[in-house]
């Protein structure tokens, strides 16, 4: 007997009804019904500021996960606020956290966005028809772990096909039903973060992917371990905030027409137009976050020709000083305070430094000179850029007024049109 009288119950009997133990759907693991993130049915009576849900958001992550670049965090949290508005939208992009090597923090970051997204179901292993039916019936935030054990067999064309056709509204998977013969379709569409290692993704999987890559954290100390009993119920609450921030903003989402970075277009500008449009209307600093999260992903996305910011970014210094030759250390300094760029955030937050600068442009024929007159200091030509960035087609125009009196290919190098470094 309990302490009110009421007959307690088995050991057996709390077993199949636990206060905290995951719902096993098919191969995944969903939130418990009883407080699954999904469902969110507690909303708060009055209108959620969404600038302050996205810092709290912000915070929680923080709280448990590392990330090398703080811009992840910004990605995520407005990425978990998605989620519960991506029905407004043409187009869900997907999230990925890549790592070299195993124990970095993939699974343990898919752990703590589960119970704040909509509808949180995450598989380690999944098949193909478990995915799309699942997605097709309630269209849950699917969180795929160790997609690489699933790669490295060998792609499941149809898997594929899935995290690709699901990117596009009216996107749709047929299968003929085995029973009366008839082809029936199943529709993807919906968010999708996923885990992987050590392999490469499909080129049109990773156009559609928004990738964070993840390290070992430097030292000690820098998070909270997560522990699913102890903590699921705040991140809980923090998931029925943004339940109740999406009723009240869905609507207008639909005709939002987000600014889109400079430099970003074509399908990695609709990967983003849903995000953007979402921190816009949350409001506070959360538009020039995500925005400078936008240029810090898609300036490193690799293969693609925002790589090679690395070439356009320094002729704009070189333009903006009116100068034909910078030392090295000017250069750096000049990339790394631009905050509309993602230099400053390299080195686990120290910046690029004439060092890593050199590595970058190493594959690209651009190395630091040593000019006369410099006491052996190095520094590069603007156009020994002008050179890279025409060879492969990203060569921006600069207006002559930018470009400044001490501007003209040959002239006598210069710092900034002074002399000075």
């Amino acid at each position: 007997m309990s302490h009110n009288g009421a007959k307690a119950k088995t050991k057996s009997e709390r077993r199949e009804a636990p206060r905290w133990d995951p719902e096993v759907i098919e191969g995944g693991t969903a939130i418990a019904p009883a407080a699954r993130a999904s469902e969110h049915p507690a909303q708060s009576p009055e209108p959620e500021d969404g600038a302050q849900l996205l810092n709290d958001i912000s915070a929680a992550l923080k709280r448990f996960v590392w990330f090398p670049e703080a811009r992840a965090y910004d990605l995520l949290s407005v990425y978990v606020l998605y989620t519960h508005v991506y029905d407004s939208f043409d187009f869900a992009p997907r999230v990925a956290f890549w790592s070299p090597a195993p124990g970095m923090g993939k699974s343990t970051a898919l752990r703590v966005l589960q119970p704040m997204v909509r509808k949180g179901l995450r598989y380690s292993v999944a098949t193909a028809a478990s995915v799309f039916r699942r997605m097709d019936v309630d269209h849950p935030t699917l969180m795929l772990d160790e997609l690489d054990k699933v790669m490295k067999r060998g792609m499941d064309p149809t898997l594929n096909g899935i995290l690709n056709e699901g990117h596009l509204r009216g996107g749709a998977i047929p299968r003929v039903n085995p029973e009366n013969g008839k082809v029936e379709e199943f529709d993807p569409f919906g968010p999708v973060l996923f885990g992987y290692k050590d392999v490469s993704l499909p080129p049109d999987l990773e156009e559609r992917t928004l990738r964070i890559n993840m390290q070992k954290p430097p030292r000690v100390g820098l998070f909270e371990k997560f522990k699913s009993k102890r903590h699921t119920g705040a991140l809980i609450k923090i998931g029925a905030r943004a339940h109740t921030w999406a009723k009240n903003n869905t609507e207008s989402l639909i005709d939002w027409e987000p600014k889109i970075p400079t430099g970003i277009d074509n399908r990695f500008a609709d990967n983003w137009l849903p995000l953007l449009a979402v921190a816009e209307a949350a409001g506070g600093d959360w538009p020039k976050y995500i925005a400078r999260a936008a240029s810090w992903i898609e300036a490193h996305r690799s293969g693609s020709d925002n790589e090679l910011h690395i070439l356009t970014d320094p002729l704009a210094v070189f333009d903006r000083k009116g100068a034909d030759w910078l030392l090295s250390k000017t250069l750096v300094k000049e990339m790394n305070k631009n905050e509309e760029w993602p230099w400053g955030e390299q080195n686990g937050g120290e910046g690029l430094n004439v060092y890593s600068l050199a590595r970058k442009l190493k594959k690209f024929d651009i190395k630091p000179k040593v000019e006369k007159g410099r006491r052996k200091q190095r520094g590069y030509w603007r156009k020994d850029f002008e050179a890279a960035a025409k060879r492969y087609g990203v060569l921006p125009v600069i207006s002559t007024e930018r470009r400044g009196a001490t501007g003209a290919v040959g002239a006598t190098p210069t710092e900034g049109g002074d002399g000075r470094g």
